[in-house]
């Protein structure tokens, strides 16, 4: 290859996926490779003690915080049968060719990172879906109650643990935002939170 750029562009279509550079400015840089099923692949180039070599491993899925920015999930934040995962990366030597690359990826690799990169993801996802879900209870409960479900930086007035079963509900708010009351539920589902809320209202 005449470039690291057509190298790594021929590795990912090697691997059924799709290249990037970590500096589009420097396409003789760090690459991210993304497979086709999402699996992404950080390819650090050289680096202290490195010299000459290619490290390959995970670039680990993230997840929109409630609060604002996002939470990158790693493998040791993901335990399987009492254990944390863990991160498994390989080197190969920067003079390799991308067929040969190709194969040590798929080889040393590939085998466990799916099941690595997967399992965090799916991690993602539900806490994603929890929060999504949280903040549709929130607008539900402020429809019921006719009053604001006051979302400020998506931290809802309301809030609601599904594992526990409690909620706590200020509302009632007056025109200097004061709310008029506190509202404790323990060991309520989402329904009976909503037929509470609903007598409230009347």
């Amino acid at each position: 290859m005449n470039t690291r750029a057509e190298k790594f562009t021929k590795l990912a279509e090697l691997l059924g996926g799709t290249a990037r550079p970590l500096d589009c400015d420097r396409p003789e840089g760090n690459y991210y490779i993304t497979l086709a099923d999402g699996v992404q692949i950080f390819a650090r180039i050289g680096g202290y003690g490195q010299e000459g070599r290619v490290s390959f491993s995970g670039s680990w899925p993230s997840y929109r915080r409630p609060e604002g920015g996002s939470c990158v999930v790693i493998p040791r934040d993901i335990y399987e049968n009492g254990q944390p995962l863990t991160s498994p990366d390989i080197t190969v030597a920067d003079t390799k060719t991308a067929e040969q690359i190709a194969k040590d990826i798929e080889r040393r690799l590939l085998p466990t990172l799916c099941h690595v990169w997967l399992a965090c993801k799916a991690h993602c996802d539900a806490s994603t879906q929890y929060q999504d879900t949280r903040r549709e209870l929130v607008e539900h409960a402020a429809w019921v109650t006719g009053g604001k479900a006051n979302v400020r930086d998506e931290w809802a007035r309301i809030e609601y643990g599904y594992a526990t079963g409690t909620a706590e509900y200020r509302g009632g708010y007056s025109d200097d935002d004061t709310p008029h009351f506190k509202l404790t539920l323990e060991h309520v589902t989402e329904a009976q939170l909503a037929a509470v809320l609903k007598v409230l209202r009347a």
